[in-house]
This record gives C-alpha cells, structure tokens and sequence, in this order.
C-alpha cells in the first residue's frame, strides 16, 4: 500500500535514474532500453540525474572531474532517445531523505512516475539504504514498470563513470574510448594564451575549458574538430613545467598539424586519440623544442596511419 501521507496525482513519465557522468556504454545500453519501454507504454522518457556523483558532493571536489559537462551531457542522453532532461544539483537535503520517502515523494510525488528504470548499481536514500531490489519491490507495490539493466564488462571490469576517469588519468585514451564508444572530448573556447608556442616555433590554441571538466595530464595525438572539419594534431594538457607561464593551472593547448589562421574566440572540440608521453621538465628550451618536433612527428604518423579518426 501507499503510505497514507500522499496524495499522488497521475503518473505519466518514466524515469530513467543515475548520474550518468561520461554516458559510457553501460549507460547507452540503460537509456535506449528504458526509452523503447517508454515509447510501448505511450509514455514519456525523462532522464533524472546529479550535476555531480554524490561522492563528489560529500569530498567537495568540483573542479577537474567530470567526464561530460551538464551541456554534453543533456546532448548525449538527448540523442539516446531521452524525450527529457532533468540535472539536478545535489545537496544535503536529498542525501537526508529515507528511500521510501525519497520513492514517494521525489519519483512519484514530484516527478510523476509510472516507470523507472536503474542500473544495477544505482542506490538511493539517506545512507543509501535503497537498492534496486527495493526500488522493484516498490514499484511492484505501486503497479509501475520496473527495468534494470546489469553491468558491461571491459577486459573482465565493470564499465563505470570511475573506471573510464582512471583509464584517462593513466594514460589509457584509447581502452577509455571502448567504454564510452567514442573517444574523449574536451571542448572550449580558443582564448589567448602567453604566445610561448608561437615563439618556439608550434603555435599552440589554448582552450578556455569548465573548470568541473576532467583534464588528464600529458601530451596526446588528437583529433581537433573546427566547423565540423577535423585536423589531426598534438595537445598538450599541463602546467608547462619548463616555461613555468600558467601559474601551476591545467590547461589544454592544441597544435593543428595542417591548419593555417586565426583561431581566437572559436570553439574547438579536442578529441584525445593516442597518449603519446607524460609531461616532463626539460633542461632548456632547445630540449623542449626538440622533444615537441618529436611529438609531432608521432602524431603525423598517427595521422597517415588513420589512428586519429
């Protein structure tokens, strides 16, 4: 039965519940399922997910984290067939509410609910006392369709938003590519930077990227995607050790290997294919030039090969 504290109106909407950092393939398999439930029940698929993993919330960690800004993320879980998109931030409040009150009144009550769908490892309620194995539970209670999808595996792990973050942050572009089914992107705006490459001979697009975006750390070939045209190139993502000119901040800056003009105020969408090396300090100057020719020759080999499509 309903706890006779409620009121519930119709319900009309299924909800498809996670915080979806990256919309890796485990994610893709979830959503595409729940919005074919959706369409044969004439209902409507309504993505509910955090800004943030609670875990982020409860550590404090905002900056350099997030594998799909809320923007990328509405994009992505729109093209999966998701009629809606809700982001909500999380907050002390949610993290205090029991599961049963959280099921009436945040799905039900306020979201309209008549079908929810979770992944295996979705949990919900204060001390995250609610499972999936409640969540059916209550929604069999209620008559409402239940749907879970089980884990994807890559290399016997389970795809998830942590693991994709530690494939990036090791180095691992290409096997955190599988996960997602599709490479990394990192996009921003072109601002100005210190005009060091310029001077050395590779000028480099500094991106002006949301501080909340994950950077991982190293030079990597790439695929730079300007006005619907891609070139292949060589970025960058550091502190510039050597140069010392960025005052400790990460930040990506992106070589194009054919590419001649002005880039400043563009968006530019970096894809990050191949880590070529980590970041280093050089003795000199010359050592650093010589290092970045180097770096360009592998990704322009890279490039004729395919590898960077």
């Amino acid at each position: 039965m309903r706890p006779a504290w409620k009121t519930f109106p119709e319900m009309s909407d299924f909800l498809i519940l996670g915080t979806f950092d990256g919309v890796h393939r485990g994610h893709q398999m979830l959503l595409k399922a729940a919005a074919t439930q959706a369409v044969a029940h004439g209902m409507k698929s309504h993505a509910v997910c955090f800004l943030y993993p609670p875990k982020f919330f409860f550590s404090g960690i905002k900056e350099n984290c997030l594998l799909t800004t809320p923007c990328e993320k509405k994009k992505l879980l729109s093209g999966l067939g998701c009629d809606t998109v809700e982001i909500i931030e999380f907050s002390r409040e949610i993290s205090e509410i029991p599961a049963e009150r959280f099921f009436y009144d945040f799905l039900i009550r306020d979201r309209k609910a008549s079908g929810i769908a979770a992944g295996a490892d979705f949990f919900f309620g204060k001390n995250r006392e609610g499972n999936t194995t409640l969540l059916e539970t209550l929604c069999a209670r209620n008559g409402m369709i239940f749907l879970k999808k089980d884990f994807l595996l890559y290399k016997g792990q389970k795809i998830s938003s942590s693991f994709v973050r530690n494939l990036l942050i090791t180095g691992r572009p290409e096997e955190a590519s599988v996960c997602l089914g599709r490479k990394y992107e990192i996009s921003g705006k072109v601002v100005h930077g210190a005009g060091i490459g310029r001077t050395l001979g590779f000028p480099t697009a500094n991106l002006e990227t949301e501080p909340a975006k994950l950077l991982p750390p190293g030079v990597y070939a790439a695929s730079a995607e300007i006005d619907g045209r891609n070139y292949p190139s060589v970025a960058s993502i550091g502190r510039r050790p050597t140069l010392k000119t960025l005052c400790n901040r990460l930040i990506p800056e992106v070589h194009l290997l054919s590419f001649d003009g002005d880039l400043y105020g563009r968006t530019l969408s970096l894809s990050l294919c191949h880590r070529i090396r980590s970041e280093k300090i050089f003795s000199s100057k010359e050592e650093l030039v010589r290092q970045i020719a180097e770096d360009k020759k592998a990704a322009a080999l890279l490039a004729a090969a395919g590898s960077l499509k």
